[in-house]
């Protein structure tokens, strides 16, 4: 499901988002990660900060740039605040009609199903 946006800024490499759902509302900027390693794999290409009540910029996540198996460019956005329950995973994708715009998408994760072996163990450490 779509839940938000963001406007793409190429001259100033700073990206404007917006995420609204029923319990949230988040205008947040992207920027280019100042410590970007490319030789690691998990260094996230961009960080994200959120607009606190006060009007401030604070962190509030990272982004990385991702290819899909078809060769179209996305990102997927990871952002967190203490006061929220959990972290809120996205991914964006540009628009169709608009290159200068991409669609943000939330889909639940399923969960990670156990190996038989981990179930054996918890059953029996429980039992224990």
């Amino acid at each position: 499901m779509q839940i938000g946006f963001i406007n793409l800024d190429k001259d100033t490499g700073i990206h404007k988002g917006q995420i609204t759902t029923l319990e949230k509302h988040i205008d947040f900027e992207i920027s280019p990660n100042a410590n970007y390693n490319p030789a690691n794999q998990d260094s996230p290409n961009y960080t994200i900060h959120g607009k606190g009540v006060h009007g401030r910029l604070v962190e509030l996540g990272a982004g990385w740039k991702k290819t899909s198996r078809s060769g179209l460019s996305y990102m997927t956005l990871s952002m967190d605040a203490p006061e929220w329950s959990s972290n809120l995973s996205v991914s964006a994708f540009t628009d169709k009609k608009d290159s200068t715009k991409m669609n943000i998408a939330y889909s639940r994760p399923t969960g990670r199903k156990p190996a038989n072996n981990e179930a054996g163990n918890s059953q029996t450490a429980q039992t224990a």
